[in-house]
């Protein structure tokens, strides 16, 4: 669970890059969220390096896909895009894989 954890946390930078995509170039708002961005993804580098020694290096990279759900989530909570039949059937196969790959690392 940690795992997954330090996961969502590493999507929220996605979020932040984002919503300063929204704002005017080097405006207050886009340097704040870019800092955040930057800052998130600082805390994440240091954090996947203690991950990397605690879990085995196949299962770390094949959990890591689930950022691509975290994405899809917080495009539909936050953006409000859509779910296509596709990005479905597409989510289904990342959690199939995280699943094999952690089956076998048990």
């Amino acid at each position: 669970m940690p795992l997954h954890m330090l996961f969502l946390f590493f999507s929220v930078s996605g979020v932040l890059a984002k919503y300063a995509s929204f704002e005017e170039f080097l405006s207050i708002r886009f340097v704040v969220l870019c800092g955040a961005q930057f800052a998130i993804l600082f805390v994440y580098s240091v954090l996947w390096q203690f991950v990397l020694r605690g879990f085995p290096l196949t299962m770390v990279y094949a959990n890591r896909s689930v950022t691509t759900i975290w994405g899809l989530l917080w495009g539909v909570m936050l953006f409000d895009e859509n779910i296509s039949l596709a990005k479905v059937i597409a989510a289904m196969l990342i959690i199939s894989g995280i699943v094999i790959v952690g089956k076998d690392n048990v």
